[in-house]
């Protein structure tokens, strides 16, 4: 009878045995330091692969559905990638932010989003990047389903931050009025792109901008949850009243939606009902 060989992997040893019919030859466990394996290590690793995860899955959805609108998805190239996601390579309108001389088209997915919201007439391929820009964010929400004791201590680390940084970024958007209180109204005015007292905008950048994605080191600034989703919510219904969307009214509930969070998908089912159209 041939040898049989068999391995017990588990998270902190390895079980071997080799055996020839019932004759046990080999029978041994190797034990892991408890340094390497301990997986509390990986775990802000692990997460932050999951939330990638979804975030291509989000974008992935957004392509189909721009697809089956017809929209003009600024690239080409459309495939899956080994996630099974829809992925494509974008060109100029799409890697650029701002026009060049003499251009006065509008390229910042910030004011895109805030044109969209106001009901401004845009080109196909502005409202696509413009919910493809608004998909980036996720938002912080506080963790609800999972005990504190159940934390790591740099997934705890990381909550706390997260939550000062929702609480500032209400704190700095506490005097505007609630329609200005959006993501893309507050990375605009951080760009020097458009002025609160006068709701104008500027399609270029001046001096003295400020970063609005949390680059410059000082101060973590990140959007709650529940306005991330408004602002969806408020660039789904202008798309529909920009004239495109209307194609889509019977596909909607085909569209896979399990990777969205259950906000997004409450937004996609209030605002693509094809009973609204």
């Amino acid at each position: 009878m041939s040898k049989i060989f068999s391995f017990d992997l588990g998270s902190g040893s390895i079980g071997e045995c080799v055996r020839d019919g019932e004759d046990i030859k080999h029978l041994s466990s190797l034990l892991i330091d408890s340094e390497f394996a301990s997986l509390v290590s990986i775990r802000p690793q692990r997460r932050a692969f999951r939330m990638r995860l979804a975030h291509k899955a989000r974008e992935s959805w957004w392509i189909q559905i721009a697809l089956q609108a017809r929209l003009d998805i600024p690239g080409g190239d459309i495939k899956k990638d080994r996630f099974d996601n829809y992925i494509f390579s974008a060109d100029e309108r799409m890697l650029r932010e701002f026009p060049k001389d003499n251009d006065d088209t509008v390229y910042t997915s910030a004011l895109l989003r805030i044109a969209l919201i106001q009901g401004r007439r845009l080109e196909s391929w502005q409202i696509f990047k413009a919910l493809w820009s608004a998909f980036q964010h996720r938002g912080y929400e506080y963790n609800n389903w999972q005990s504190e004791e159940a934390l790591s201590e740099e997934e705890k680390k990381s909550e706390k931050e997260g939550k000062e940084a929702s609480e500032l970024y209400n704190k700095k958007l506490a005097l505007l009025p609630e329609e200005y209180r959006l993501p893309c109204y507050y990375e605009a005015f951080k760009m020097g792109l458009w002025d609160y007292k006068t709701n104008k905008i500027v399609n270029r950048l001046r001096s003295a901008t400020l970063n609005a994605r949390n680059k410059d080191g000082k101060e973590q600034v990140i959007a709650p949850r529940v306005i991330v989703e408004r602002e969806l919510r408020l660039l789904l219904e202008s798309a529909k009243n920009n004239f495109l969307l209307f194609r889509i009214r019977n596909m909607f509930y085909m569209a896979r939606t399990e990777n969205l969070t259950p906000g997004a998908q409450t937004i996609m089912q209030e605002n693509m009902n094809p009973k609204a159209f």
